[in-house]
């Protein structure tokens, strides 16, 4: 008869129980009675006749017991404790989050490197065996910053599992590879950052890993100005985020990658700032939301962008201001700094319509822009102030026919619908030895909206909406009037009218 020798047993997440160290007193897997866990083969002996069809049999191995190792063992208080529950846990996205901790438990070491293990094994214990297969990551993480002081520190974490076998036994683990450094002794205020910044990163590891959407709020980036360059990257599964981030004494830049996602932000630290700053920014997530639900994306993506607009925190009071403004300028302004926000969207075409003449049509926010700038220009008691908003977006999206209940593809049975806009407005203020000289705004906007009714495989119908449009206003009068606090006398303009929104165009 046939012997079956080196069985790997499958393993679970609900098999590892929690850490512990050493053997634990219960094993991790029950031994049952084999009429409940026999494993039946046929026979492969060809001198065998076809009637005997008598089974091979092979009970369930003896129980197993789990171990868990961390070596070399750390000083720092709590930190064993964490990595031991993240790789009890790891498919958890709280074990993230403990993990994300690390820098700051770490921030007092100069350099460290842990390898966390867990295993199942049956018979003795075993130090050293072979892989059957190459490990299954199960994640990674990499974080860096450099400090003001030029001080540079580096996390790394990464996470497998396997199996293993030696001398006829089987073994099954889990590891967590950390590591950890820094090139220079880190004073006290700066792991005091860093133990800080380790908590947000906690809870934005968590989310990501629960929801495979980066949610750079959680980070406060803006509240560690000890930090000046961080740059972070997580691989869980299919799931994949990069970032980036740096800050000096003129700009914010934010350059973010999910999922074939991109993100790239950038806002000035010494903006030129009005005194409605949070109303101005109300209105950039209204311009967001709209913009973004006209073109159907998704509310994933919508809130990445939304709570990338963090950014624009503790920036400098209107008071505080360079150059001032002259008393009433600041009504044709914002209240925002200047900024530029890029975003592009996966747009391709559908599964469906990928190898035949339907190929170039794509479904998805190729291109959205949101930008502001503004020009000061000062020279023998004139003063011009040019404050540009833009904004662009290129975006395509499917609907169903009426008589269905979503695109068919397969048949060719769709609308399609094709997004393009381009808003800019420009204001422009001339002053003259502190007097208003002139006032204008310029509004500019160009939108396509065409639609294409697929039937059976052929286009049916094909509905386009273009506008052009352009305005010259001049606001002279309503800027003196709002200087000299008579606003009533010279009525007020639509606030949106300052505002890169689509109102304007209807």
């Amino acid at each position: 008869m046939a012997q079956i020798t080196g069985v790997t047993l499958p393993v679970t997440t609900a098999d590892w129980g929690s850490p512990a160290s050493g053997v634990r007193p219960e094993p991790a897997l029950q031994h049952e009675p084999e009429s409940k866990n026999r494993i039946t083969l046929a026979s492969g002996d060809p001198s065998r006749s076809n009637e005997d069809t008598t089974p091979l049999v092979m009970a369930r191995p003896a129980p197993v017991a789990a171990t868990l190792d961390i070596s070399p063992a750390s000083s720092s208080s709590g930190w064993d404790q964490s990595l031991g529950q993240a790789l009890s846990d790891i498919d958890d996205p709280e074990s993230w989050s403990m993990l994300a901790h690390g820098p700051g438990l770490l921030a007092g070491h100069e350099s460290t490197t842990q390898h966390a293990e867990s295993r199942l094994q049956s018979g003795q214990a075993i130090d050293r065996f072979q892989l059957q297969e190459p490990p299954n990551p199960l994640g990674k993480m990499r974080f860096s910053a450099t400090l003001e002081s030029g001080a540079k520190v580096t996390f790394e974490v990464t996470a497998n599992q396997g199996h293993g076998q030696s001398r006829g036994s089987s073994l099954a683990y889990r590891s967590i590879d950390v590591s950890y450094a820094s090139d220079s002794e880190l004073t006290e205020a700066e792991q005091e950052a860093l133990t800080q910044f380790s908590q947000g990163l906690g809870q934005f590891a968590r989310d990501f890993a629960r929801n495979r959407s980066p949610d750079v709020a959680l980070l406060n980036l803006t509240d560690s100005p000890l930090l000046t360059s961080i740059k972070l990257s997580m691989q869980i599964g299919k799931d994949s985020m990069a970032l980036s981030y740096q800050t000096d004494a003129d700009n914010r830049q934010l350059d973010l990658r999910w999922n074939g996602r991109s993100l790239s932000m950038s806002v000035d630290s010494d903006g030129f700032a009005g005194n409605a700053s949070a109303e101005a920014l109300n209105d950039v997530r209204r311009t967001i939301t709209e913009s973004l639900s006209k073109a159907k994306a998704s509310e994933d993506d919508q809130s990445v962008l939304l709570q990338a607009l963090s950014l624009f925190g503790g920036l400098p009071d209107a008071s505080d201001a360079v150059p001032s403004v002259p008393e009433g300028g600041e009504a044709l302004l914002t209240g925002l700094p200047d900024y530029t926000i890029r975003f592009n969207g996966v747009a391709e075409a559908p599964e469906g319509l990928k190898y035949n003449e339907h190929f170039q049509k794509y479904s998805g926010v190729r291109s959205f822009e949101l930008s502001q700038s503004t020009k000061v220009t000062e020279k023998d008691g004139r003063l011009l102030i040019d404050q540009t908003q833009l904004m662009a977006l290129d975006a395509a999206y499917f609907t169903a026919l009426p008589h269905l209940e979503r695109p068919d593809f397969n048949y060719e049975n769709f609308n399609w619908t094709v997004i393009k806009e381009h808003h800019e407005i420009t204001t422009q203020q001339v002053w003259e030895d502190n007097k208003l000289a002139s006032a204008q705004m310029w509004r500019s906007s160009q939108s396509s909206q065409i639609t294409e009714t697929w039937s059976e495989g052929e286009q049916i119908d094909r509905a386009a909406n273009r506008i052009d449009r352009q305005q010259l206003d001049d606001l002279a009068d309503w800027v003196d009037a709002r200087r000299k606090g008579d606003q009533g006398s010279k009525g007020e303009p639509d606030p949106s009218v300052f505002n890169v929104t689509h109102q304007w165009l209807h």
